[in-house]
């Protein structure tokens, strides 16, 4: 398919533009180095479309996006950009730095996500010839949904909160994508299915938003992923006017992939808050109860009494007393119990609550015979309601 600009100028084709830029194709766009940057940068993505025939998004946040379009102009051999007469509305056009294409299963055309300078996000839907101003009114899908259904279902797929953060880290061979909207379009329960087994890494960005939009996605996917964990990045300050707040800025200023790698192997399992108070406090999923980890039983009496509460019931006079009695010596001194039965020594309360002085005397001499009286055994016959 042959692009054009608003004069009916030819654009290159993509092939072409790598090479004029010294770039390198990645799907249906370019990756090359930003004007003035480094050989082996890939900072400058170019793709197809638009009123100009191409659209230009930088992942470094302190390259001006008119001064990366007259870049490619310049490279590419196109006429440089000049303003026309008229009503203004090429000018609102002209304003789209970036073009971001959802695809469906199948890879055909679903969503389109155009940003202007001025941070306005536009969305069109394909209508199988061509696109139409809104959003789909069809299921909504991550972005990048090809990548992410072809990848080894074991494979960490990150979750960030915009395209252009999503697109970077693919860039550096993550596999990575978002929803449209971001923070603003929040995350509905028709996305989750396409994460069911999957090991997910939350990626807030850091300002006021992004740590509730994040915990609206885990809410969604607890249950649903196989892992989910919120990945913090230090060193990431709060928003200013040359960036700071999201992974690509984290980037920017230093940080590789290996140490993203690390800190989310590193990142603690998400589980939602316990409620404050109330039954809802003990209310979970059956999904996320097949998931939780416990602990081996730990036993009082191996086998038979586990740490906990355990009811001794029988008729009167069967023995319970003498029972408890014995497990609670033996437990005290580390001996034997029930015959064969060796207890690793532990302190040890006895409340004979029905018993007195005399009697547990007797019942001890009775118990132990000539063995020593253990220093680890309290008793009592009294107790406070």
């Amino acid at each position: 398919m042959t692009y054009n600009d608003r004069e009916g100028n030819s654009v290159p084709s993509l092939k072409d533009m790598a090479r004029m830029l010294g770039g390198q194709i990645s799907g249906d766009y370019v990756l090359a180095p930003g004007p003035g940057h480094s050989t082996n940068d890939r900072s400058l993505k170019v793709s197809l479309g638009g009123p100009d025939g191409f659209l230009v998004h930088s992942f470094t946040a302190s390259d001006d996006p008119i001064r990366c379009k007259d870049y490619v102009r310049e490279r590419c051999g196109m006429a440089p950009w000049e303003p026309r007469e008229g009503n203004g509305h090429g000018q609102q056009w002209n304003d789209v730095t970036a073009e971001y294409i959802y695809r469906d299963a199948d890879g055909n055309p679903y969503l389109r996500v155009q940003r202007t300078a001025q941070k306005k996000f536009w969305q069109h839907h394909w209508t199988g010839s061509g696109w139409q101003k809104g959003a789909p009114r069809r299921p909504r899908i991550p972005y990048r949904l090809p990548e992410l259904l072809g990848a080894d279902p074991t494979r960490p797929v990150f979750i960030v909160e915009g395209e252009k953060d999503a697109d970077r880290l693919a860039s550096l061979g993550f596999l990575a994508t978002t929803s449209s909207g971001g923070s603003n379009g929040k995350w509905t329960a028709e996305l989750n299915s396409h994460f069911a087994g999957r090991i997910v890494r939350l990626l807030p960005d850091n300002d006021e938003p992004g740590p509730k939009y994040v915990e609206k996605i885990a809410e969604h996917l607890h249950g649903v992923a196989a892992s989910l964990r919120v990945v913090g990045l230090p060193g990431l300050g709060p928003r200013t006017v040359s960036g700071g707040r999201d992974v690509s800025d984290w980037l920017d200023i230093g940080n590789i992939g290996e140490t993203l790698e690390a800190l989310a192997d590193d990142a603690p399992e998400w589980s939602p808050p316990a409620p404050k108070d109330g039954w809802r406090a003990h209310v979970f999923t059956a999904a996320s109860l097949k998931r939780e980890q416990f602990p081996a039983v730990a036993y009082v009496v191996p086998g038979i009494f586990p740490e906990g509460l355990t009811i001794l019931a029988g008729r009167p006079k069967v023995g319970k007393s003498w029972m408890a009695l014995d497990v609670a010596l033996a437990k005290a001194a580390g001996r034997f119990v029930l015959g064969t039965i060796k207890l690793e020594e532990a302190d040890v309360l006895y409340a004979a609550l029905e018993d007195n002085r005399r009697r547990l005397r007797f019942r001890t001499s009775k118990i132990l015979g000539g063995d020593s009286w253990p220093e680890r055994l309290t008793l009592t016959t009294k107790w406070r309601g």
